[in-house]
C-alpha cells in the first residue's frame, strides 16, 4: 500500500547528558510529502523548546539536538516536521 502525506519523525529518544544540566533528543528523519521539510521542532508538551533547520539523515546514526533539562521538566518530548 502506498503511503501519502507527511510521515513525521520516528524513534524519538530523550537521554541525560552525564555531568550536564541538558537532555539529548534523538530522532529518525521524517518523509516528505508534497511540501518539502524545513524545520524539526522540538517541544516539551506544546512548549516549543528549539527549531532545528532540516537536514538529511545519510547514516543510520539518528539526527539529535541538545536542549536545556531545565526547559523540558517533566513534560513530554516530541519532534515534529515542519513543511514549507
Amino acid at each position: 500500500m502506498k503511503q501519502s502525506g507527511l510521515i513525521q519523525p520516528t524513534g524519538v529518544k530523550v537521554e541525560k547528558d552525564a555531568g550536564s544540566d541538558r537532555i539529548t533528543v534523538k530522532w529518525n528523519t521524517a518523509i516528505a510529502a508534497a511540501k518539502p521539510i524545513v524545520a524539526y521542532e522540538i517541544k516539551s508538551d506544546d512548549k516549543l523548546l528549539l527549531s532545528v533547520p532540516y537536514r538529511p539523515q545519510i547514516t543510520n546514526d539518528p539526527l539529535w539536538a541538545s536542549v536545556p533539562a531545565a526547559a523540558v521538566g517533566d513534560g513530554k518530548v516530541t519532534v515534529t516536521a515542519k513543511e514549507a
